[in-house]
């Protein structure tokens, strides 16, 4: 039997999430894209067990909702898990799980299969829009991975059991993945990190915050108004914060600065997604042309005042506020993280905290602090050097930083 569906193995009891992953994937189902089995399938009557064991054989992509009811139900774990993780060893079946609850799916097989999401944020632990936003891009990469033979699939991933070194590996990252110039170049920066610390990371993450579409400047100084080319950074800003928050939760779990800085800077993005543009900008449908040519030309026209100067008091609050909040976090997060170096002679006790302190100036040095920035960079920035800001708090003003 060719295998061609793809079939999708959950619990009864999570069915509200398993509805809401097969709503985002409805329009592509009724265009024929995705043919997917799940037992609703099975008519009234029929052997039911027999239909689930002929729908086993015809997978192509086995999709797991995994979560406590999932590892816990003895059907699953007897008739459904067993037939898909050999036929991803024997036949090139590929498991696409998707992690809806926190549960001990490092004590089974699938931990040795990559996610399709950041598992350090499940499904049950987002809002909605947030659960909407991760369900929309993991269904968009099930698209992808069934019809395009190009598009890798999610692999086998290194488990780490217990007496092993739990030590918390750093994301890599892809260059081509952003248009920004300077995400970019943060992004190759941290890649270069070896070993990546958390203050190498807060140095590093705190350069996407000096320059126009943040720090320097406000809404009402914005003279050009091409708010598609201040909304970009923005979100490619929030998409690297998103590829480090399981190395910050593993680094640094007691501290919630981190979290609060993403949910902020998401905040950003969607004020001004809907407060900028002629249309509201559907912000999780344009999380797939981040990185390319195509972001740009999707969006709405955006909206023109006479003058920046003119815009109107509601929008100004709502984008300026947002944009001053995410610039406070990131504040908090790096006096959190980063002491002044004189309080650090003084700290140091150890050979290995030193080192770790010339290690962070160090990536610091050989990444984006304190290098010329190139003046086509895609916000407009008209500052024409990012210079190591001070460890302590900026200052915040009305106009932006004193």
């Amino acid at each position: 039997m060719k295998r061609e569906k793809v079939f999708v193995s959950y619990s009864h009891n999570d069915k509200k999430l398993f509805l809401e992953f097969k709503k985002m994937l409805a329009p592509a189902i009724r265009r024929g894209v995705v043919d997917i089995w799940d037992d609703t399938k099975i008519a009234t009557g029929a052997h039911w067990k027999e239909e689930i064991e002929k729908a086993l054989q015809s997978a192509k992509i086995a999709v797991l909702l995994v979560s406590p009811n999932f590892l816990d139900s003895e059907f699953i774990s007897k008739h459904e898990l067993p037939p898909l993780l050999k036929a991803a060893q024997d036949e090139g079946v590929t498991i696409f799980w998707i992690y809806l609850d926190y549960c001990l799916y490092d004590q089974t097989e699938i931990a040795g299969y990559q996610a399709a999401h950041d598992v350090s944020r499940p499904l049950s632990a987002l809002s909605k829009p947030e659960r909407g936003a991760v369900l929309s891009k993991t269904c968009a990469q099930l698209i992808r991975l069934l019809n395009d033979p190009a598009e890798p699939a999610p692999v086998k991933a290194p488990v780490v059991r217990a007496g092993e070194s739990t030590e918390a590996a750093a994301p890599t990252n892809s260059s081509e993945e952003f248009t920004d110039k300077t995400v970019r170049r943060v992004a190759v920066a941290l890649d270069q990190a070896k070993p990546l610390t958390m203050r190498a990371l807060v140095l590093n993450l705190d350069v996407l915050f000096n320059r126009g579409t943040f720090r320097f400047e406000p809404l009402r100084q914005c003279v050009t108004q091409e708010w598609g080319r201040r909304l970009l950074p923005a979100m490619e800003t929030l998409e690297l914060l998103r590829r480090y928050s399981s190395f910050v939760s593993d680094q640094a779990p007691d501290n919630e600065t981190f979290e609060k800085l993403m949910d902020e800077v998401n905040g950003y993005c969607l004020a001004m997604a809907t407060q900028l543009f002629q249309e509201p900008v559907k912000v999780s449908e344009m999380r797939d042309y981040l990185g390319t040519a195509e972001f740009l030309k999707r969006l709405p026209q955006g909206k023109q005042w006479n003058s920046s100067a003119e815009i109107d008091n509601e929008t100004n609050t709502r984008v300026d506020g947002a944009r001053i909040r995410a610039i406070e976090q990131m504040n908090l997060l790096r006096k959190n993280f980063v002491s002044a170096k004189s309080e650090r002679s003084t700290d140091i006790e150890t050979p290995g905290d030193e080192a770790e302190a010339e290690q962070a100036e160090e990536v610091v040095g050989a990444g984006v602090v304190g290098v010329n920035v190139d003046p086509d960079t895609i916000d407009g920035c008209d500052v024409d050097f990012i210079d190591e800001t001070p460890d302590e708090d900026l200052p915040l003003t009305e106009g932006g930083v004193a």
